[in-house]
């Protein structure tokens, strides 16, 4: 008995160690969880500008109908960052779902937003736009990994 308690042990370690790793959810899981993130878009950006960039994956990408290139994290964040730093917040975000496929650990949303700014001299802005997002289940969450927006006219 004693020679088979590390053998034991180990099972036990393994059944246990594994089951509490959190797998990917199911689709209908997924698919609240990856609304929930839509949904807030931009909304965390006058709160808590961290927390609001860690729903993009660090390899993430996005590009803008129309440019001849994508831009990576880094730049477009500070971009954002200098932006919501002048003065400018974000005072309300709508988006409308068109539909969220969920294939395992990779989702693929499209939407339509109306986002609202105040400029930091007061002037409110609407910006109107189409999105496709590529989200890949990451470290027991969803984060954005690709994103292309168009732009929509007034």
């Amino acid at each position: 008995m004693l020679r088979a308690l590390p053998v034991i042990c180990f099972f036990c370690f393994v059944v246990i160690g594994c089951s509490t790793t959190k797998s990917i959810p199911s689709p209908q899981e997924a698919k609240n969880e990856i609304l929930q993130i839509i949904e807030t878009g931009p909304l965390l950006l006058n709160e808590n500008f961290e927390s609001w960039t860690e729903n993009y994956h660090d390899e993430w990408e996005v590009w803008f109908s129309g440019q001849p290139s994508v831009r990576s994290k880094t730049p477009h964040m500070s971009v954002v960052r200098d932006y919501i730093a002048s003065g400018a917040t974000v005072v309300g975000f709508e988006a409308e779902i068109v539909d969220i496929d969920v294939f395992g650990d990779i989702a693929f949303v499209r939407f339509s937003a109306i986002e609202r700014l105040q400029e930091s001299n007061g002037q409110l802005r609407f910006v109107r736009f189409s999105s496709s997002e590529l989200l890949s289940y990451e470290n027991v969450w969803w984060q954005i990994f690709a994103t292309s927006i168009a732009f929509l006219p007034e």
